[in-house]
């Protein structure tokens, strides 16, 4: 499928979700009594309705379903003036990432890297409540949302085949997220009260804190860096802890090989350019700091080949 007719794609499907009736209360009965079936209490689960925070988003479909290229972002992230950041980050909480990195033996340089990456250092915009991500992905895959304006593609300049390939392309990615948020926001709904659900913001894929941790891998690897009884993904302490410990137990140890440590990285994010960017970052970044007389890291990212 050529770029011309991507965008296309693109374009007309952010109209066809954005054109979509939200229809609030039928959905979410019909995710209530899914979620009873797996043995959630439909007491929570009204405590979380009635709020009046919970809304059906089909922008957050488009967004998802229909996800834009990032590979342009990945190759300005090892950019002087983005590294220059990591260095004053690195200086900020030296102390803090020498402690992890000797405890873990996940370089600084590398944890460095991948928080810039994901959120810049900062708080992740606030714009999306984590649970709207997941409750309206549930619904991704109902016929209505992509089939009310079919017609829309049926009357565009496409070719007949490459119309077809759009619909039945559209319905399989919509039928896996749909799966998927489920399952996430089960995770979600295990892990976090009802008031905490209702304050717990995020990125536009349901992602939280600084590491980004969609609810699986918070379940499984947000740990408590800084002992104080809980964890929270936008603290400092527990951001670095939890990416080392997700790097430690999805493979990374010291003296890895260049084939190795991409591995590893990618199942952070299965993309090979956010690979390549994570350790383009933070093998410049280690030269910044050694150029600057900064106590340095080892980054094990010296060598930086195509996977």
């Amino acid at each position: 499928m050529n770029r011309k007719i991507v965008s296309f794609y693109l374009v007309l499907l952010a109209v066809i979700l954005l054109n979509s009736n939200i229809v609030g209360e039928p959905r979410f009965e019909k995710l209530k009594q899914a979620l009873i079936e797996e043995g959630f209490r439909e007491g929570l689960l009204d405590s979380i309705y009635s709020s009046g925070k919970v809304k059906f988003y089909p922008k957050l479909l488009e967004v998802n379903v229909f996800q834009k290229s990032y590979s342009d972002y990945y190759e300005r992230v090892p950019k002087p003036k983005n590294v220059e950041k990591g260095k004053l980050f690195y200086q900020e909480h030296k102390e803090l990432l020498k402690k992890c990195e000797q405890e873990t033996k996940v370089p600084a340089s590398i944890i460095t890297a991948l928080l810039y990456i994901e959120t810049n250092f900062k708080e992740y915009k606030k714009n999306n409540l984590v649970v709207n991500v997941y409750f309206s992905l549930y619904f991704a895959d109902e016929d209505s949302i992509i089939d009310k304006n079919i017609e829309k593609i049926r009357n565009s300049e496409l070719s007949q085949a490459e119309k077809e390939k759009i619909i039945s392309k559209a319905k399989r990615v919509a039928k896996r997220k749909s799966k998927w948020a489920f399952k996430e926001l089960k995770v979600l709904l295990k892990n976090f009260t009802a008031e905490e659900l209702l304050n717990l913001y995020g990125s536009w894929a349901g992602a939280i804190g600084y590491p980004q941790f969609i609810p699986s891998s918070y379940e499984i690897w947000a740990v408590d860096g800084n002992n104080d009884g809980k964890i929270d993904l936008f603290d400092f302490d527990d951001a670095i802890y939890s990416i080392a410990n997700y790097l430690n137990s999805n493979g990374w140890k010291e003296n890895l090989t260049d084939k190795q440590k991409k591995a590893v990285i990618h199942t952070y994010n299965h993309n090979w350019d956010y690979v390549t960017a994570v350790l383009k970052y933070a093998e410049n970044l280690e030269k910044l700091l050694k150029n600057a007389g900064c106590d340095s890291v080892n980054t094990g990212a010296e060598s930086i080949k195509e996977p």
